[in-house]
């Protein structure tokens, strides 16, 4: 998030508790079928490990890895 203060204030008010913060890589993505496996695959091909993936709002897709900067060059590759 980009205001991580706010976004543990409003939490804390719902009485979730932020165990931990990480670093990951958000990806802007077109709304089609199989847009996530291509670039799952550019990532394997590549061979970088994932330990987190979830879809966000607005067509976006949410990558976490111990190997953030080769997860990064994976997917600039996987980039027209």
């Amino acid at each position: 998030v980009k205001h991580a203060e706010a976004a543990k204030h409003s939490l804390a008010i719902c009485h979730l508790a932020v165990t931990r913060e990480r670093e990951v890589v958000v990806v802007d993505v077109d709304d089609r079928p199989g847009v996530l496996a291509d670039l799952t695959r550019k990532i394997a091909r590549a061979g970088v490990d994932l330990d987190l993936v979830y879809v966000a709002t607005r067509n976006r897709v949410v990558f976490g890895s111990a190997d953030l900067e080769d997860l990064k060059a994976a997917l600039n590759s996987a980039r027209p």
